[in-house]
């Protein structure tokens, strides 16, 4: 979709790259590619030129109307929305973010950046947590989670697990959870209450 010329790759990833890509491959954690030597070149830092407008990312929409489209991003629009969220729901040094959503929906770009941009913490919940609940609980306990996100089914389930166990465990160890933010479909007011 993108039109691009030149794929920059790992060597466990190659073979797949080749398979989907009609341009160049180049494998980074090689030495030699085609008989040359990959590292000839000036390897100084390339001059700056990413402005507020340029593209910061290409995600792409669920294509529940057809066939999925890649919307580009601009780092102004990716700014604006986590200033937003801080000026909205401030992060402080003390809180913690819980990144459990895959880099695939937009919810994870502020899930990564957010943290860092105030001088917070991120918490990675483990491959599979997200869906969870027991996983989601015990790493909000142990990382003293206080920011995260559901969509609201995934939040329905979390709720019914959190009701199902014994009320002062769950107390000590969600103490720390200030923002659970919610969104991707219709949320129910019994789970808002």
């Amino acid at each position: 979709d993108s039109g691009a010329k030149l794929v920059l790759t790992q060597s466990h990833l190659a073979e797949q790259a080749s398979l989907s890509f009609d341009g160049q491959v180049l494998v980074l954690d090689r030495q030699e590619q085609d008989g040359k030597h990959i590292y000839h070149e000036d390897c100084s830092n390339l001059e700056p030129l990413a402005g507020p407008h340029h593209v910061a990312y290409v995600i792409y929409t669920s294509g529940s109307t057809g066939k999925p489209k890649g919307v580009m991003v601009e780092h102004y629009s990716v700014l604006n929305r986590i200033l937003w969220m801080h000026d909205r729901y401030g992060l402080s040094a003390k809180d913690t973010i819980l990144q459990k959503t895959a880099f695939t929906f937009d919810v994870s770009v502020w899930e990564l950046f957010w943290w860092s941009m105030v001088g917070s913490k991120v918490s990675l919940l483990s491959v599979g947590g997200e869906k969870n609940p027991e996983d989601i609980v015990d790493t909000i306990a142990r990382d003293g989670v206080s920011t995260m996100h559901f969509v609201p089914a995934m939040l329905h389930a979390f709720l019914e697990y959190v009701e199902q166990q014994p009320r002062e465990v769950m107390q000590a160890k969600l103490g720390t959870l200030r923002h659970v933010f919610a969104s991707g479909e219709a949320l129910p007011p019994q789970h808002v209450a």
